[in-house]
């Protein structure tokens, strides 16, 4: 599954547990105050965090496959 993969993917990456954590606390305090723009916008945000974790995490491995093979 895509999505488990590149769960544990990023997850290996140091301080991901814990930045996860504070986004996923975040963005329940916006749920407990009801209000769903800033709920929203910092799914967002934990979102745009992960994708950048994963493309640095593919650059770095396609990095690494490069400089083997070369």
């Amino acid at each position: 599954d895509l999505f488990l993969a590149s769960r544990r993917r990023t997850m290996l990456q140091p301080g991901m547990n814990e930045r996860a954590a504070r986004f996923h606390l975040m963005i329940a305090d916006a749920i407990q105050q009801r209000n769903a723009i800033l709920a929203r916008q910092r799914m967002l945000a934990h979102i745009h965090d992960l994708t950048n974790s994963l493309i640095s995490t593919q650059t770095n491995s396609l990095q690494s496959y490069i400089e083997v093979i070369s």
